[in-house]
This record gives C-alpha cells, structure tokens and sequence, in this order.
C-alpha cells in the first residue's frame, strides 16, 4: 500500500476571513438614511423608506453588480451593525414623541388598558371609588341572577336591571370608607362566586372654599364639602371645627347662630356660634347657596336636584320652617338680597343669567332676568343691597354667550343695579407685569373667585387663577394687590373681611385658611389639611391631585386656565370656539378616568397630553416651572366626582324603589332594543371609539372624516345641551330630531318605550 500521508478533513472558512456584505444589512442601513432625510414619523415613512431602499438596492445590483461585493470581516460586520444600531436608536429616540403621537401609541396603550378593564366580565364602571360622597356603580355580569359586592366594611345587593347590567347603590356613611388613597381591592360576588376587581380610592382631604364674614365682621365661617366639616376663623386664628351633614356647601351666620346648607342631606343644621349643633330643619333638594335678608327675617336657600328653585324659611320661627319655593328652569346658585326683604337676585349657571325675585301678597315670584355670557363665579352684595358684584369669565351686552376667539376669556368684575338689572360698572382684571416678558402675557388678576363688598368704596377679591387678593376701592384706583404665591395659599377661592381691616383668604387646594392684616400681610397660616411632606409619606395620590389643583386653577400666560371653562372641574354651559373650528359646548370633567381617549374629537389618548398641547402651546405655557404638572393635573381631574344625576338622596345611597325599578327595567329593554349598547356598551356605557361625524350626521355641518368620541352616557343628563355642537337641548332631541335611524335605532321603539328610556337615561 503506498503511504498518501495524512488526511486532512475540509476546513470552515475562518471567522475573520472577509465574507460578502448581507443586501438585508444593505437594505437597513438605506432605509435608515432615507428616513432621516424623509423627516416624517411615522410607520408609514418607516416602511416606505425601506421599500425604496430594497429598490435602490434591486437597481444598483443590476446596473452595478460590483457595487455589492463588498466584503467584511465578522469584527467588521459586528462594527457595522453596532454602528447601524446606534444611529436607529437615537434617530428613533429623537423622533419618538412625533412618532408616538402620530400613531397614537399612547391611546393604545392606555385604550387597552380601559378596554381590558371593562370587557373582563364581571365588570364595575366607573373605576373610582369615592370615600366622601353616596355614589352609584354598575355592573354587567351577563346571564348572572344575583351580584353583590363589598366596596369597603360590608357587602352591598346590587338591583337587576336586565340583559345583564347591575345597579350597585354606595354610601360611604353606610357601607364604610376606604382606608386610604390609592388602589383599592374590591370583591365581586357573582351568583356565589367571588372575584376580585381594583378601583382607584379616593379620600379626600379637607377643602376650605367660601368664607362668609359675620354681620359684626368679627369671624367668618367657611365649609369643607368633602370633609363634611364646618369651621369658623377670626383675626387671632381657628375659633373652631366641627363636623356636620353629608357635603356641606355653604355655612352663613344669622343673628347668633350659624345655618348650614348640604348637598346630600335633606336638611339645614344649625350651630350656636361657638360651632355647637342646635338642630335641623328638613328641607328636600341638593342646597347650594344661603342668603339672609337685611332685617334676617327671611333665609333663601338655592335648591337643585329633584326639585330646583329657591327656597324660603322664617329663620326666627321655632322650627324655622319653609313658607314659600319659587321654581326655577335654570340651576340656581348664588344669592343676595336686595335692599329689602322682599327682593332677592338670582344667579343661575346653566342658563347663565340673573334673575330678581319679587315678594308680592300673593307670594314670591319671578319678575326680571338678564342674560349673563358667563355664569356667575360667585356673587356678593354691596352693604345698601342696591347692587350685586359679579365674577366672570367674560361679558357681553347681548347676552349671547358664543364666541368666536378660540378659547376666548376675559375676566371681569360686573356691578349690577338691583332695581333695573342694569350693568351699571364694568372692570377688567388681568393684568401684565414686569415679570411677563411675551407682548400680550398676564400675570396679575387672573380667574377672579371669591368677593366681598366691604362697604360703598372697597372691594376685596380672590383671584384663583393668579394666587392673590385685592383691595379695590373706586373705580380709576390701581388695586391693591396682596400676594399669596409664595405660601400654601394656591388657587384662593374664599375671601372675607374682618372689622379693623383684616381679612381671611381661603385656598381648598392647599387646604389652608390665612389671616392677613389690615397692613396686608398674611399675619398666620390655618392649616385645615397636611403639609405636603406629611401626604408625600401617608397618601401621594392625594398630594399629586393637591399639586394638580394647582396648576388646574393657575392661569396661564395668556391668563386662561382649566378653571376658566370648566367651572371647578364642571362647565360653565356656554358655548365655546374649542381649536378654532367651531363652537362646542364645554365638558364636565367629573367622571372621565377611564374613559380614554379625550376631547370630542377623541384626539387626545391621556389628559396629560391636554396640558402639553394646550396649556403649553396654545396658551403660552405657564409662568411657574412645575417638571411634573402634567401627570399631577392628570391625577387631579381623573380623580374628580361626576355630577351626580337629579334624584333624591335615598335614591342615590340605596336601593330604586319599586315602581322606580321598574321603569329602569323598562329603559334598559328600550336601550338594548335600540342597540344603544353597541357603542355605548355596559357597565360605562361607552365603547372607548370613536364614529366618523358623516355615519352619524351626514348632513353636516361636521366634516364627514371628522372623529368623534363615544361619550360614556353615566350622569348624561345632567349637563345640556347635547352632541358635538350643541344642536341638541334635550335627550329627546338627540333620538327624536338628530341622527335618525343612525345615531341607535331610537326609530324602532314605539312612545312608551322612548319615554322609558329617556327615563333610564336621566337616571344614570
């Protein structure tokens, strides 16, 4: 055998040996520079760019064939992809807000979110958990006889509504208070089984708003509705601090004592004046204002809810009874008397107007009305009650509250005649000071709030938009302003004068009352809530909604704020140019966590994004830097309270009565039977989409392509008018007048199956 020598199997190349470049590799690095130049953000740039680089590549590889022999090293090929990366990752990082924002990536994030909440039967809508005031939850659980569940101390029976919808009544007073801000477990119990669910707990904490000096102006009383408390401050500091009914709205001393008035209680309390209880007189209605006539006789109470008017009791009499109700078709809420007893001006929000009430033998009635472009923020009554002053946002002699400028406020102060209601003054506040620096920008005399006429030559305002307050003598005289910026006075909404020329400034963001004196210093602070460091360590959520009130009421540049429109976090009804497009009336904000995306265009996945669009851009941005205002006003509106709808506060703490159930019953087999729940789908009663406006409103005036959002229909009927632009005054009209046979099938149901569901609707 011939010896061949040693056999030598085939070697694998090398890993350093240069090898052919990937046209993939190629085809990537291509795209990258073609999207670079190409500048847009979005997928569809990202995908025609590397569509026209494979091509480039398919014509460079027939006409240049060579081009593409390039060969690299494994080291050389890494250096390359290592390089290729880096460039992508800082071209993407750069263009990631575009590019999350053209794809609405953060709506889909957030959106699934909401969608996964609800659509994960048993479901519980809304998702926030209020620890202050009775609330009213749904839940579907579908095909399920019986649902109860346990919101905090005890369980609670849901009523069956049908086709798988649940009515769950909570009272906190009943049924026990969340512990503690935050994530809250609640248990579902779903005919015996359990399951678990999280709402968000809200605890609030104490929010002093309006003050109301005493007749001698030796101390004044305020409330905090969400604590339930009254309290009473005077020069030397906190005279005391007692708790009372459910939401108390307002407290004003007559004579030796003190009348308190409730949203959710059925009755005036009375306290002595050291804040002692003596009694209560029943008085049905969600009260919102008190008013004593000049001799105290006569007590007027603006009343809203069921029944909505303004109520009259005989404050001397022993049980201090009602003697007389004038019903009103607009909501009532500030009141003063006139000169005499037998004249009382009402304001009302929705319609924005002012109203006198006359006494004539045969009783109290209406007897004049003007219409106000902007509700009232709040009133006050000169010392001879032959004028009122008012706080708005804007004034036009016509009444006509439209206007064109986008997002257009003017705020004001209006003095007018009780006799005639006649504008007789007209004051403009904002106002520019050195520390703007941009042509138009404001900083002084922003969201004038709260008001009290001192006597025939003083004024003393709070301004909440601009954290400050005024002494105003006639007109033509600079105010004088007294600061409140740099201490936990922000947002002030509350103000009353004491007798030597102090006065109390109460801020319900910050949870604090000063006492300045007649120098205009703040002599002492009262703090009613925590400081912020001890609710950083104890409740965060509730200092981010603190730190989010702030920048809800603070103005901006162009001296627009949130509060402006939305009236505490509610409307003010008026119509409004919302982008420069068209008028729109303006939202409640109350109710909206879990209801992404916003605004009516559903153009917005977070309300954090409103604050960076709007607040930031539109209006000119802020004078205070605040790195997180955005996530904290987003935690502050999310956690609000939506209205709720007009019926008795039995109703809304327990149980529909019988005949009452049975309606609701009734409407909710209308509801289905005109496939409402298609878009407005149970237990929110919004499907979290949006509609083109042609599907629902061909004949305009909506561009066709135009989005509009599914609103959830929970506490619907409590803010008119109706759809994108306020065509629609009523409920009816929205099913009756609009959108026939496409906005639902409402034209399918015989009468007595649309009353039944215009029933349900205003009970939601």
């Amino acid at each position: 055998m011939r010896y061949r020598g040693p056999r030598v199997s085939p070697r694998s190349p090398s890993p350093l040996s240069p090898r052919p470049v990937s046209p993939q590799l190629l085809v990537l690095a291509g795209a990258l520079a073609v999207w670079s130049v190409w500048g847009e953000a979005s997928f569809v740039a990202l995908l025609g760019a590397y569509a026209l680089a494979w091509l480039l590549l398919q014509v460079v590889a027939l006409r240049f064939p060579a081009a593409l022999r390039l060969r690299l090293a494994s080291a050389q090929r890494l250096g390359v992809l290592a390089l290729l990366a880096l460039v992508s990752a800082v071209a993407l990082w750069r263009a990631a807000p575009e590019l999350r924002e053209s794809e609405r990536l953060d709506a889909l994030v957030v959106q699934t979110r909401d969608r996964l909440r609800l659509e994960a039967t048993p479901s519980i809508a809304p998702p926030v958990l209020l620890a202050d005031q009775p609330q009213v939850f749904f839940v579907h659980a579908p095909s399920a006889e019986r649902v109860r569940a346990r919101l905090a101390d005890a369980f609670v029976d849901a009523q069956a509504l049908g086709h798988g919808l649940f009515r769950l009544a909570y009272d906190p007073r009943r049924d026990g208070r969340p512990a503690r801000d935050g994530d809250h477990a609640v248990a579902l119990e779903v005919d015996g089984e359990r399951v678990g669910r999280t709402l968000r707990a809200v605890v609030p904490q104490p929010r002093p708003r309006w003050l109301r000096p005493a007749p001698d102006r030796r101390f004044a009383v305020g409330t905090s509705e969400e604590t339930d408390q009254v309290f009473a401050v005077a020069p030397e500091g906190l005279r005391w601090q007692v708790e009372v009914g459910d939401g108390p709205t307002d407290a004003l001393p007559v004579g030796a004592r003190v009348v308190v008035a409730h949203r959710f209680e059925d009755a005036l309390r009375w306290l002595d004046g050291g804040g002692r209880a003596l009694g209560a007189t029943p008085l049905p209605g969600r009260h919102r204002h008190l008013a004593a006539s000049p001799a105290a006789r006569t007590l007027a109470v603006s009343v809203d809810g069921p029944r909505r008017g303004v109520a009259f009791l005989e404050p001397a009499s022993p049980s201090a009874r009602e003697v007389a109700f004038v019903p009103l078709d607009a909501e009532p809420e500030w009141l003063a008397f006139g000169p005499d007893d037998d004249t009382l001006v009402v304001s009302t929000r929705r319609p924005a107007a002012l109203l006198r009430l006359r006494r004539r033998p045969a009783g109290w009635a209406e007897e004049d009305a003007r219409l106000l472009a902007r509700p009232a923020a709040s009133l006050a009554r000169s010392p001879a009650g032959d004028a009122v002053l008012i706080a708005a946002t804007d004034h036009r002699a016509d009444g006509d509250h439209a206007h064109l400028g986008n997002h257009f406020v003017q705020d004001q102060l209006l003095v007018w005649g009780v006799a005639d209601l006649r504008l007789r003054e007209q004051r403009l506040t904002a106002r520019r000071t050195p520390r703007q620096g941009n042509a138009g920008a404001v900083d002084r005399g922003l969201s004038p709030m709260g008001l009290d006429w001192v006597d025939a030559g003083e004024w003393r305002v709070a301004f909440a938009g601009s954290d400050e307050a005024w002494s105003w003598g006639p007109a033509g005289e600079p105010p004088r302003v007294h600061a409140a910026d740099d201490v936990p006075l922000a947002a002030p909404h509350g103000v009353a004068a004491f007798a030597g020329g102090g006065f109390a400034l109460a801020s319900p963001v910050d949870g604090t009352v000063g006492l300045f004196g007649a120098d205009g210093r703040l002599d002492r602070l009262v703090r009613l809530a925590p400081e912020d460091d001890r609710l950083l360590v104890q409740a965060p959520r509730a200092l981010q909604r603190r730190l989010g009130g702030h920048g809800f009421y603070e103005g901006t540049r162009s001296g627009v704020s949130c509060q402006s429109c939305h009236l505490h976090g509610d409307t003010d009804g008026a119509l409004r140019n919302i982008g420069g497009r068209r008028l729109g009336p303006t939202l409640p904000l109350g109710g909206v966590a879990g209801t992404a995306p916003y605004l009516r265009d559903a153009s917005y996945p977070r309300v954090a994004d409103l604050h960076r669009h709007l607040a930031a851009t539109l209006l000119g941005g802020y004078r205070r830097r605040a790195p997180a205002r955005a996530l904290n006003l987003e935690a502050f509106v999310e956690d609000l309270p939506r209205r709720p709808p007009p019926l008795p506060r039995a109703w809304l703490a327990g149980p529909l009565p019988a005949d009452a159930l049975a309606r609701a019953r009734a409407g909710v087999d209308a509801f289905a039977k005109a496939r409402c729940p298609t878009c407005h789908a149970f237990p929110a009663f919004t499907h979290l989409g949006a509609h083109p406006a042609g599907a629902l409103f061909p004949e305009g005036p909506l561009a066709p392509d135009e989005l509009l959002d599914t609103p959830s229909l929970l506490s619907v009927a409590t803010h008119p008018p109706f759809l994108a632009d306020g065509r629609a005054p009523t409920l009816r009209a929205v099913l009756e007048d609009h959108g026939v046979g496409r906005h639902g099938h409402a034209d399918a149901l015989e009468p007595a199956e649309l009353d039944a569901l215009l029933a349900f609707l205003e009970i939601l």
